[in-house]
């Protein structure tokens, strides 16, 4: 029975025969005390992330009713949970409850304001591999990945820079759209037989010409004579020098001459861009 005064009207039904006849009794009842006050954990206060909020109180066989809009709940009408669960403030409001248990008065009406600021939507990017190592006119591939923050759901797209002269890239999909999950796309390098413009020692006689060349410039105040026979070293000297420089190059485009070579390493950038938002992830390629 409720707290306070109750009046029941009571009817008997006599056996057969018998008229029937009713009555009223009224009772007072007095409360065991007051509902304890509803708690809120976590407390008031400024959040940078959405809360679940439980609604406690010390007395666990409490009803506890509550509001949102800062309007003042009211028991068995306002919604109501058992004391110890919990509501979802997901932006920035006041919680009112009021507590009720069994055969007690209800409790004050308690209030706790929740700034909730939630960061603006974002992402992030990453590659996996981040390194790949291909033969000059074969193609790698690598998996990039969107990962959607704080809500984003936008369209995201990508270029690449950094690549070896003769390659180029391209995306598949060419643009993604997180939707709560990270989105994929596939990275495609395609390299030329001209990407891995390997490197040789073109130059194998330039230390003799250099200390030729010095030579000469150390020697301008000695006689003319000798000055003269120094220019000529000079010129042999130089001229071995673009000599070598012009053999080499023969040499690499033949794909002969015995030059030492070796692979072309680059960091490729991947850009993803959506809207004003653009992060980046680096990709090493080796190119054999």
């Amino acid at each position: 029975m409720p707290v306070g005064t109750d009046t029941v009207e009571v009817e008997y039904f006599p056996y057969t025969g018998y008229q029937k006849s009713s009555g009223t009794i009224a009772g007072t009842f007095t409360p065991l005390g007051t509902t304890p006050d509803p708690t809120f954990t976590p407390p008031a206060g400024t959040y940078s992330s959405s809360q679940q909020v439980t609604l406690g109180d010390s007395n666990s066989a409490a009803l506890v009713y509550y509001t949102f809009n800062g309007s003042t709940p009211v028991p068995g009408v306002s919604w109501e949970l058992p004391a110890g669960f919990t509501v979802p403030v997901d932006t920035s409001e006041t919680v009112s409850a009021v507590a009720v248990a069994p055969g007690y008065s209800p409790s004050n009406v308690v209030s706790a304001a929740y700034a909730i600021n939630l960061p603006p939507p974002d992402f992030s990017v990453a590659s996996s591999p981040a390194s790949m190592t291909v033969t000059a006119g074969q193609s790698g591939t690598s998996a990039i990945s969107i990962a959607p923050q704080n809500g984003f759901n936008s369209a995201v797209s990508f270029s690449c820079s950094g690549l070896p002269s003769g390659a180029s890239c391209s995306f598949s999909p060419a643009t993604v759209s997180p939707s709560g999950a990270s989105a994929p796309t596939t990275l495609t390098i395609a390299t030329s037989t001209t990407t891995a413009a390997l490197r040789s020692n073109r130059h194998p006689l330039f230390p003799t010409a250099l200390a030729a060349v010095l030579f000469c410039l150390g020697l301008r105040k000695m006689r003319r004579l000798q000055t003269l026979s120094i220019l000529a070293v000079c010129t042999i000297g130089l001229g071995l020098l673009n000599g070598c420089g012009g053999g080499s190059s023969g040499s690499g485009s033949g794909g002969s001459g015995g030059g030492n070579t070796q692979p072309v390493t680059s960091t490729i950038t991947v850009t993803a861009t959506s809207g004003t938002l653009q992060h980046t992830a680096t990709i090493s390629l080796t190119v054999n």
